[in-house]
């Protein structure tokens, strides 16, 4: 994500919403073992053990933090709902979250005619995947969302599980992304300090098969990012992982190790984030090319302790 932070006075404050959906817990790592073991890719370490998973048959979601749903929709701890300091323009919300003029974010974008999916238009589960998607905002309705020319999605779990040594598993679908999207999986510490990231994926619309897994330890690992390309796979889901241990950190794609650097940051505990940013300093701004709303789609999210 490369967060550029000179302080976090500098970044933008959109006032938290008060209200909660009510939604039941999709489940845990409670769940009877042989069910566990259903729910496994068969890429987590050797004897590493299931602590936390979302599978995605309910949402369970809050626009306040702290929370005790599952995911919060912005970055809680800096309270901020976009990273400006990036360029990024895109306002993260909810459905539910109350605008300027007093109505819902949904019913906004109804009033403009745009297509809500099945379960909604930001975060919408269907079928067991969480689709996550941004759309832009017509200049007439860009005063009700303080200003900003989009609005977008994403899913924090700094309120939910963190922890500083294991391995993160998340299986997802790039299903529509162009010029101006930006899309990143990243860890960052629940101290609200910036560096250190994790990357599992970066990647933006307008190099879609070109892939990045990134670390920002201050500069101590150099290059911070490693490219690669996009491999193949029948139905475009790829399984993406990170293995944390107190002397290596190792990035994986579908089971295959393609980056592997000493661990220098430290005894500090992580926290998963999935997010966008629309026409931020990287991808630069959609043109009429770009296809709305973006989308991502998520089957799972899965966490590990060690032995």
């Amino acid at each position: 994500m490369r967060i550029w932070l000179l302080g976090l006075a500098v970044l933008t404050l959109v006032p938290t919403a008060s209200l909660t959906p009510t939604c039941a817990d999709p489940g845990t790592a409670n769940q009877a073992a042989n069910d566990r073991n259903l729910r496994s890719s068969g890429f987590e370490p050797s004897r590493y053990r299931l602590v936390w998973d979302d599978e995605f048959d309910r949402l369970s979601l809050s626009d306040n933090f702290p929370t005790t749903e599952r995911w919060q929709t912005h970055f809680g701890k800096w309270n901020v709902r976009n990273l400006p300091d990036n360029g990024d323009k895109g306002v993260k919300v909810a459905d539910w979250t109350p605008l300027v003029s007093g109505r819902t974010v949904a019913e906004a974008l109804k009033s403009v005619g745009d297509p809500s999916k099945p379960g909604g238009f930001l975060h919408v589960v269907t079928k067991g995947t969480l689709k996550l998607h941004a759309y832009t905002l017509p200049e007439r309705l860009q005063s009700e969302f303080w200003g900003f020319p989009y609005v977008a999605s994403m899913i924090s779990g700094e309120s939910s599980f963190h922890q500083a040594y294991g391995y993160w598993e998340v299986r997802l679908r790039l299903n529509h992304l162009g010029k101006g999207h930006h899309f990143a999986l990243w860890l960052v510490s629940t101290d609200a300090i910036w560096p250190p990231e994790i990357d599992l994926l970066e990647v933006v619309g307008t190099n879609l098969h070109q892939f990045t897994a990134n670390l920002n330890d201050g500069g101590k690992t150099k290059p911070a990012m490693k490219f690669y390309e996009e491999p193949s796979t029948p139905d475009g889901f790829h399984v993406f992982g990170l293995q944390r241990t107190p002397e290596v950190i190792r990035w994986m794609i579908d089971g295959h190790v393609i980056r592997e650097t000493p661990e220098l940051i430290g005894q500090k505990e992580l926290y998963l984030i999935a997010s966008f940013e629309i026409a931020s300093r990287w991808p630069g701004n959609p043109d009429e090319t770009t296809p709305w709303p973006a989308e991502v789609e998520i089957d799972y999210v899965r966490i590990y302790a060690p032995p």
